[in-house]
């Protein structure tokens, strides 16, 4: 995030340029024009991109080829890789499980995992992991991981105590350190509370009260030769085969393996933005508040102003509070930018790698932050209307 971070966050804290008033008409046509120009930049096969509030989406479009070396133009039904932002769907399930009483934010590593683990991270909780301030340093699953036959909860919990089993080189809660191992350990710890796997509690709780049929693990499954769906690509510029050499191995799945269409993923992202008031709420406002406010004392290093929250980057905007989230399995990218106090949301995907993926990305970021007060607050407004004059 940190290559294009620094403009997009001078569109977001100054606001951009207030220029001429847009029509809904032209905003469609602007917007495909950005992705044109961000694939051509930096060389992306396709690219997608969606505004909207939290009862609306106002513009979904897309442009490109699903294989950078094949004639097949994506769709607005395709579906594309989420990456960590599939972090704020594991820490809303942590919440909705929290809420029923199934387990809590105070629950810790040693209720769990009892003497299997080094009593050092004893008193580590799921609060602390969804917060990325358990102490944990910068880790990932081994690849072997994709040759393991075991039931996925056996290898979650598995490397999650092969984790454990070192001593911890600093106290919990002292350091904010982004790490995969966070969510992974987080996701075991709700298998061991419901004996049901992350991803059948994905399914049940999440995507299908959403009606997010689309969703699914792993990389979105597609045809080499003839690519129903966008396929990820290498900084090469070559296509991956849609297969696990292309994704991450299953047991990282909290931390990030789901993949969902556009419109799919805005209906999870409208209960955030709507912050419990809405339609898409999945827990009631107090939580969702919970979830998005930072962890005492967890300034992001190196990235003055920004805290991580549970699931979400928080940071202050000229459009008040903002929570963002990138996420990438190194073939593809995306970014979603949600602005509450404004109640507007974007999110910008890409079946590019995660270096050109990631610049291309943030510089339509930077363009949707620049355009807020010239274009999107009022699209928002005159959407508001149209619906209350039916």
């Amino acid at each position: 995030m940190k290559r294009t971070l620094a403009w997009v966050m001078s569109m977001a804290v100054y606001g951009g340029a207030s220029g001429s008033t847009w029509t809904v008409d032209d905003d469609a046509q602007w917007l495909t024009g950005q992705l044109v120009q961000a694939s051509a930049n930096h060389e992306i096969p396709a690219m997608g991109a969606a505004v909207f509030t939290k009862d609306h989406i106002l513009e979904m479009v897309v442009t490109g080829v699903r294989a950078s070396d094949r004639p097949e133009k994506v769709t607005t039904a395709d579906i594309w890789h989420l990456g960590s932002c599939t972090k704020a769907m594991t820490a809303t399930l942590a919440a909705m499980l929290v809420a029923d009483g199934t387990i809590t934010w105070e629950t810790s590593l040693g209720d769990v995992f009892g003497d299997e683990i080094d009593q050092g991270w004893a008193d580590v909780t799921l609060k602390q992991l969804v917060t990325q301030c358990s102490g944990f340093p910068k880790g990932s699953p081994s690849m072997t991981y994709w040759s393991d036959e075991r039931p996925i909860q056996e290898q979650r919990t598995a490397h999650s105590i092969e984790v454990l089993s070192s001593p911890p080189t600093r106290g919990p809660g002292e350091l904010y350190e982004y790490s995969n191992d966070n969510y992974i350990i987080a996701g075991a710890m709700l298998e061991h509370a419901t004996c049901e796997s992350w991803e059948s509690l994905m399914r049940r709780r999440v995507f299908a009260p959403l009606g997010m049929k689309s969703a699914g693990f792993g990389p979105p499954p597609s045809d080499r030769q003839a690519p129903t769906q966008p396929l990820g690509h290498y900084e090469t510029g070559e296509p991956a085969e849609p297969i696990k050499i292309a994704d991450n191995p299953p047991v990282l799945g909290p931390a990030g393996t789901v993949y969902a269409s556009i419109e799919d993923w805005i209906k999870f992202l409208q209960g955030h933005l709507a912050g419990g008031t809405g339609d898409a709420s999945l827990i009631d406002a107090k939580a969702y508040g919970s979830l998005q406010t930072p962890a005492a004392g967890n300034p992001m290093p190196g990235m003055p102003g920004m805290d991580y929250a549970s699931g979400w980057i928080a940071l202050p905007t000229a459009f008040g509070r903002a929570l963002l989230h990138d996420g990438s399995n190194t073939g593809w990218y995306c970014i979603v930018w949600l602005l509450p106090d404004v109640d507007l949301g974007f999110l910008i995907v890409c079946n590019g790698a995660v270096g050109r993926g990631q610049a291309a990305c943030g510089e339509v970021s930077g363009q949707l932050l620049g355009s807020v007060n010239s274009r999107w607050l009022e699209a928002a407004t005159l959407v508001r209307n149209q619906n209350q004059d039916k």
